[in-house]
């Protein structure tokens, strides 16, 4: 068999999008492909000047017409890249996001790198305020191309599809990880790659003609092309059988060139620079105050106390292998710039940071910049970790900690009626409005009208009642506290408990109208009486520096004591990778549930505990 063309390299590829051409149609192998027949004496450029394509198009899916066209050869183009689109109205691109627990509009915006105002103006509605949950408009920018997974989907195709390496497209989304690859999630996709989009040009299937040798069939033609025998019947309808002397055409499918291929998880350690045969190396920046010989600041001693609590932690665990490397720096002896200049901060995996403000906003971007994770475990408000992907918010912060507790309430005290209690002047805290999203029938009253007779004539005893005060100083709480007794007292056909704030677990005095009321209060921090273990670090602690640890929200000693054990537990099972250890970590303080805001961002921990004051004993539970 001769075969009047071999394959060339193929040169530019031109796709005619906006051509459509006027020929009948033949379904080959499931694609359906334009088909001309050449006439006696044409060439190429009378071809292509009547269909109004290029030569370059009609040698791209024909590459036998490089050695000369033949009277009747036949020409194929496959439809679906010389179909001309239809014009569209144009509009700005957008994306819907499900609102997740904790989220806020500001938030949001800054996740998504658009201004407050223009999520509003995309939505209305919030206005009203934003309700975890539900999904909303996100107006994207030109440059900003977003992609909500499919179920089915891989990071391959994902890939393949938008011409962008997995390389690229995990480095884009640090939170994608062979485990965490989840349809409905949303990911950045980056700008393509050239020698992608070149390669994704090249025609799958391209046209060759053979000249059919004696004893040549259908089957054996396709045999020496990799394809099938009825695909070439397709392609030549008229030839039964291939005749001696005759041309017939093939469908040859055409393998571009690809890179070593590689596997997710291979890519994800390269771009994450995962090795967990290293030890994991921390940068702890403390202002300690080691040139104040009096120790009289109260700041250096409480960073002293979480300093010695982190050394306790350490030693927790001597006995084993300490895969951690810790490097300590005195912030108040140096400024931020020497400091980011030592060797021991540009080569770590994690810095702990105690910075504020803008010295703590210079060592984000230093992290960002030198790929070190920064962790905030002090700073509540703080809300760069929603564009750094290298910072980690250790404390929760307060719209995460009210959105759990929202769905607390949702969830495991559903039963309750809920009655605010507050006057109509008393500005509301942000729980108030949250727990108003809850499915709970709700009433306000107002603390003149707790009074046995006015609460009975206003409040169905149908429910279980949860009061929840508007304001949580003790000054308010000294108000409505006789009052709440004399309820549980003399209503006894109600059923009453509370829902408190976390300054509440300070009240010391309150404690036994507490548990008199069966009182809910969330928090950050775990009670260092209810628990044995940070009680024995305190213990430890002060036979150690031979001093009492500071008495402070968060206990500083046992809140180092945990981040040292939960760095140690991320090191031993997973080395340098951040995004690994997923589970909640609960400490003697703290307790800790690290999750990306978005696949591009930073980490932020959600979860917090529960603590239910009850007639029978005081217990913690764990939210998120």
């Amino acid at each position: 068999m001769k075969r009047l063309a071999c394959l060339p390299i193929l040169l530019t590829l031109w796709l005619m999008g906006s051509a459509q051409l006027q020929l009948p149609i033949r379904n080959i192998g499931g694609t359906d492909y334009y088909y001309r027949q050449v006439k006696k004496g044409e060439t190429i450029y009378r071809i292509a000047k009547e269909l109004g394509i290029s030569e370059a198009d009609i040698m791209t899916y024909n590459p036998s017409v490089a050695d000369g066209l033949k009277r009747d050869q036949w020409l194929f183009f496959p439809v679906d890249k010389f179909r001309k689109e239809q014009p569209t109205k144009t509009s700005a691109a957008k994306h819907i996001h499900n609102v997740k627990p904790g989220e806020t509009v500001y938030g949001i915006s800054k996740t998504y790198n658009i201004t407050i105002d223009e999520l509003i103006a995309a939505n209305p509605s919030l206005e009203n305020g934003l309700k975890s949950g539900t999904d909303i408009v996100i107006p994207t920018k030109n440059n900003q191309k977003l992609h909500t997974i499919q179920k089915g989907e891989t990071l391959y195709r994902i890939a393949l599809n938008n011409s962008v390496t997995m390389e690229d497209l995990m480095s884009a989304n640090p939170g994608i990880s062979p485990s965490n690859f989840k349809a409905g999630e949303t990911i950045i996709i980056p700008e393509p790659d050239e020698n992608l989009v070149a390669a994704k040009k090249q025609p799958s299937t391209v046209f060759i003609a053979e000249k059919v040798e004696k004893g040549d069939t259908y089957e054996s033609i396709a045999k020496q092309h990799n394809t099938t025998a009825s695909q070439i019947r397709e392609t030549n309808p008229d030839n039964s059988t291939p005749k001696k002397g005759s041309y017939v055409y093939v469908p040859v499918s055409v393998e571009s060139d690809t890179t070593e291929h590689k596997s997710v998880e291979d890519i994800y350690n390269q771009v994450h620079e995962v090795d967990k045969t290293k030890p994991l190396k921390l940068a702890l920046i403390l202002p300690l105050g080691l040139n104040d010989t009096t120790c009289a600041n109260k700041e250096h001693k409480l960073y002293g106390d979480f300093y010695g609590g982190f050394l306790l932690g350490l030693k927790k665990h001597a006995r084993e292998k300490l895969n951690l490397d810790v490097t300590v720096i005195d912030s108040t002896v140096e400024s931020i710039y020497t400091i980011c200049g030592k060797s021991a901060v540009k080569n770590a995996d994690i810095i702990i940071s105690a910075y504020e403000d803008d010295q703590l906003d210079k060592i984000n971007r230093f992290g960002e910049e030198n790929k070190i994770y920064v962790v905030n475990p002090f700073t509540i408000k703080d809300v760069s970790f929603y564009e750094n992907d290298r910072c980690i918010q250790l404390n929760t912060p307060s719209s995460y900690m009210i959105d759990a507790v929202r769905n607390y309430v949702n969830d495991r005290l559903s039963k309750y009626r809920i009655v605010y209690i507050g006057d109509v002047d008393t500005e509301e805290k942000p729980l108030i409005n949250k727990l108003k999203e809850a499915d709970n029938i709700w009433q306000t009253i107002s603390p003149d009208e707790l009074k046995p007779e006015t609460f009975r004539a206003l409040v169905p005893a149908d429910k279980q009642i949860l009061f929840v005060p508007v304001q949580s100083s003790m000054s308010y709480l000294a108000k409505i506290a006789p009052s709440l007794n004399t309820l549980r007292k003399e209503l006894s056909e109600y059923s009453f408990d509370l829902l408190g704030y976390p300054e509440w677990t300070t009240y010391k005095k309150y404690h036994k109208f507490f548990r008199a009321m069966g009182t809910y209060v969330y928090t950050r921090y775990c009670p260092i009486e209810l628990s044995k273990d940070a009680g024995r670090c305190l213990d430890e602690f002060e036979n150690w520096y031979n001093r009492e640890s500071t008495d402070a929200i968060p206990q500083m000693t046992a809140y180092g004591y945990d981040i040292a054990d939960y760095l140690y537990t991320l090191a031993s099972q997973f080395g340098n990778d951040i995004n690994a250890y997923t589970q909640c970590f609960e400490g003697t303080h703290g307790c800790f549930e690290l999750k990306r805001a978005s696949n591009w961002s930073g980490f932020v921990n959600s979860a917090i505990y529960i603590i239910n004051y009850n007639t029978t004993s005081t217990e913690k539970f764990i939210i998120k």
